[in-house]
């Protein structure tokens, strides 16, 4: 996980030892009042920058996968999708997953007939061919393709940038 202050740089580790020295000493009483202040002080200041530091945000979102063996995402919730070829070619794109029994009418996305192979006379409309897609929102024909690779992972997508972005 990146964060804007790169943790693995910094001596957290002795500064959380000095930490604890400086408790120990002024917990013993060793020294006078006024080093035992100090010592207080600077204890409460390292505390807390040790706390500021492992709070700070990231720059990236937090390693997120799902495996698709554990969960699936709610249906046609776009995602971050992980694909390997049956060659072993690793990618990642944007889509959805819609499952079994989605109806054209039902959903979201406009479907060519070339992704519902299956008609429904109680509704009299074609079920959507289960599955993953790729979307697509600059093409004005298909905003889907199916994608006929192995999904192995997915991730929420990050929230949009705000303002500044």
């Amino acid at each position: 996980m990146k964060r804007k202050i790169d943790l693995e740089s910094l001596p957290l580790k002795d500064w959380k030892k000095e930490a604890t020295m400086f408790q120990d000493d002024y917990t013993a009483g060793a020294g006078t009042s006024w080093l035992l202040n100090v010592a207080k002080e600077e204890n409460k200041m390292i505390w807390e920058m040790i706390r500021v530091i492992e709070e700070a945000p990231t720059l990236t979102a937090p390693n997120e996968w799902v495996s698709v063996e554990e969960r699936l995402p709610d249906a046609e919730k776009e995602v971050r999708l992980f694909c390997v070829t049956p060659n072993g070619y690793k990618y990642q794109c944007q889509g959805f997953y819609v499952p079994p029994g989605m109806r054209r009418d039902d959903s979201d996305y406009s479907w060519d007939w070339e992704c519902c192979d299956q008609y429904d006379e109680d509704s009299d409309d074609y079920f959507v061919n289960p599955g993953w897609y790729e979307s697509s929102h600059n093409w004005d024909e298909y905003s889907a393709f199916g994608i006929a690779d192995k999904v192995t992972y997915w991730m929420p997508l990050p929230e949009p940038p705000g303002k500044e972005g």
